[in-house]
């Protein structure tokens, strides 16, 4: 099995339920989707018994991803953004949906310069903002657990070289970077991975 293959397997959890080299075998289950390589064009696909020998575009459900960063990484994201959602290859492009911010409050609260908000951005620091300004002023400064919702921006335009196979970052799109906090910041993304057809 290719890392391409598995990572989609992962993606799809439960609904694909195997690796099959042909679909449309009579000894599949009605309603079992099947998960398949295509040699000639090097894409996955999906298909069922039901659909036969004539594939179907395999299309993720939304995905959600998690990561913590550490103090250490809060206090650096101006100059080295954080990859929260990886790229998802060749003729896709990574649909951003919404996130949700949880800081786990320590002892130290952070100090924070003008301007010092928070952004998912595609690939880098440089690249197109996919997200509404996380406002960070009444978040971050606080001395308690608190949450931030971040949503997508509303109808954003994005040029192919923007947004196929980049990553999502999350980026302090600040004068400077955040200082002197001790806690870690919890980042759940919600996203689609779509096919492009570039």
């Amino acid at each position: 099995m290719t890392p391409r293959v598995a990572e989609i397997m992962r993606r799809f959890g439960t609904t694909i339920r195997r690796l099959h080299g042909r679909p449309g075998s009579a000894s599949l289950p009605e309603d079992v989707a099947v998960l398949y390589e295509d040699t000639r064009t090097g894409k996955i696909r999906a298909a069922s018994r039901a659909k036969g020998d004539r594939p179907i575009e395999a299309t993720p459900d939304l995905l959600t991803i998690t990561a913590e960063l550490t103090a250490a990484q809060v206090k650096a994201l101006r100059a080295s953004p954080a990859t929260i959602v990886p790229a998802g290859g060749a003729g896709t492009m990574i649909e951003f949906v919404s996130a949700v911010l949880l800081l786990d409050y320590e002892t130290v609260v952070y100090a924070l310069g003008a301007g010092d908000d928070l952004a998912f951005k595609y690939a880098n620091g440089a690249g197109a903002s996919v997200s509404l300004i996380g406002e960070t002023t009444g978040f971050l400064d606080q001395a308690a657990d608190v949450a931030k919702v971040v949503t997508a921006l509303g109808s954003p335009f994005f040029t192919k070289a923007q947004c196929e196979n980049q990553a999502i970052v999350l980026h302090n799109i600040g004068a400077a970077e955040v200082l002197n906090g001790d806690s870690s910041l919890l980042v759940h993304v919600s996203y689609h991975v779509r096919t492009t057809g570039w």
